[in-house]
């Protein structure tokens, strides 16, 4: 169970006069520039003018949803302030932004709880900074012990809310206050916050609203958060794991990558798996002389045996593609027992393979295997298969090239974010469907492609959610029923 912590490093002195009354005020008119209304679709409130002791029992000010009274107990997703005072002054030296939920639990919000969407809008606050989430918005039972330690040794004046609200708090970061700030000039680690349950709520009405929270919000990571790994990392990975397996929705550069790769070896062996393989087509057999008039055999060395020939005087990469469409046990046979990466001394039995006895795989051998995730009709991989290798996800990502179609691909990527379960976000076509030097082919990629690419997914039980919306894109975007 993960909950969203996050801390902002205070590398000054804190030299800030902020007072409660003011930050409160600037907190709410920033909300107002963003959409807020208080009374129609939202309550605010404010409770910090307190004694001391009631201060970091109960002060807060923030928004809960429309509804609901000025003051007392309240129900579902709320957005909270909880400041931290300097001694007994008024000034303010930090405050928690939590997203909580009221002590009443769910009334409307339960649905938007269980929805991954809630959950990945505000992992988007994640920002290049360590943060800790709950990994299930809708668990209102469980808190992380941890934290809470954690935040009495950092901040022991606005742990309050942690044990006043417990499991009830499903995200939350604490910000250092270190300068005065106006309505002009909110720091952006609020204004994130701020904005991102804007969007949630639907307070954006008009063009200033919406594009102060667009302008916030594109400052963030994408709601995917699908940071890309170079093939310079990969190689470096590989060069120190030797088997590693690139893994991903179609269209993600899988073979591209491997064969990308493959280009700074000397040596390059490639094979694509089939249900059909065999261990003596990948590693060693024997096949009949068809040149002869009588009947007889004769060896057939598989694409391992020659990697493993070759790469005994020279690096050698063997790319191994679609590694889980064939039997993989049935293929591997006792060679399965060569690709251990970290061997040591203990290997007292060889493999024999044609005319070679080895207990382990050639150091210069290197091994790339790729693996397509959408399809879940293929063979399963092992965990002790899994064990011997490292597996990298390739995921969908923007290209930044001009026969990219990055409208319709942020287009699919928002309709998997708000439908698509963790398991189902491994669908999402990749970046390879949305490159089209023209209208005409990118139309032609709807249609012959993507479309039926969906439509296969929803018949198999998966983004059953998001069916009618992607009816309704392909049918405006190309004029093409998915269903007739």
């Amino acid at each position: 169970m993960l909950l969203a912590y996050q801390r902002v490093n205070c590398l000054t002195i804190n030299k800030c006069n902020m007072t409660l009354e003011f930050f409160a005020k600037t907190i709410k008119e920033y909300a107002q520039s963003v959409g807020f209304v208080h009374d129609k679709n939202g309550i605010w409130r404010k409770n910090i003018n307190l004694i001391a002791n009631e201060f970091e029992q109960n002060a807060y000010c923030g928004f809960i949803r429309e509804g609901q009274g000025p003051n007392g107990p309240y129900n579902d997703f709320s957005l909270c302030f909880m400041p931290e005072k300097a001694g007994d002054s008024d000034t303010i030296t930090a405050c928690a932004i939590v997203l909580v939920v009221g002590t009443q639990q769910f009334m409307y919000d339960g649905n938007l709880a269980q929805s991954p969407y809630t959950r990945r809008r505000f992992l988007r606050l994640n920002n290049n900074s360590k943060a800790y989430y709950k990994s299930d918005f809708s668990n209102i039972s469980d808190k992380l012990s941890e934290l809470t330690t954690k935040l009495k040794q950092e901040h022991p004046h606005i742990c309050q809310f942690d044990e006043r609200f417990g499991p009830l708090v499903v995200a939350y970061e604490v910000f250092d206050i270190n300068d005065d700030f106006t309505i002009d000039n909110v720091p952006f680690e609020i204004k994130k916050w701020i904005c991102t349950y804007a969007e949630f709520r639907g307070w954006p009405t008009n063009d200033k609203q919406r594009n102060e929270t667009v302008k916030v919000l594109s400052q963030l990571d994408s709601i995917n958060s699908k940071k890309a790994i170079s093939d310079d990392e990969i190689y470096n990975i590989l060069s120190k794991d030797k088997y590693i397996i690139l893994q991903g929705a179609p269209g993600t550069g899988k073979t591209y990558t491997a064969l990308n790769i493959a280009k700074r070896f000397a040596k390059v062996h490639f094979t694509q798996f089939h249900a059909e393989t065999s261990y003596s087509d990948f590693v060693y057999g024997i096949k009949p002389d068809t040149q002869s008039n009588t009947l007889i055999y004769k060896d057939s060395p598989g694409v391992l045996y020659d990697a493993i020939k070759d790469a005994m005087n020279q690096d050698v990469l063997l790319v191994i593609d679609e590694i889980n469409r064939a039997n993989l046990s049935n293929v591997l046979g006792p060679v399965f027992y060569l690709f251990e990466k970290n061997t040591g001394d203990n290997r007292k039995y060889k493999i024999k393979i044609g005319d070679i006895e080895i207990d382990q795989l050639p150091e210069k051998l290197h091994v790339i295997g790729t693996m397509n995730t959408a399809d879940k009709s293929l063979a399963v991989v092992d965990f002790a298969l899994r064990r011997r290798f490292t597996w990298i996800t390739l995921r969908p990502q923007i290209l930044e090239r001009k026969d990219f179609r990055k409208d319709i691909f942020l287009d699919f990527e928002d309709i998997f974010m708000r439908h698509a379960t963790d398991e189902e976000l491994n669908l999402q076509p990749g970046q390879s469907y949305f490159i089209a030097e023209d209208d005409k082919v990118m139309r032609n990629r709807l249609k012959y492609e993507l479309m039926p690419l969906i439509k296969e997914y929803i018949n198999e039980g998966f983004l059953r959610s998001a069916k009618d919306e992607f009816v309704n894109y392909f049918y405006n975007k190309i004029g093409e029923l998915m269903y007739e």
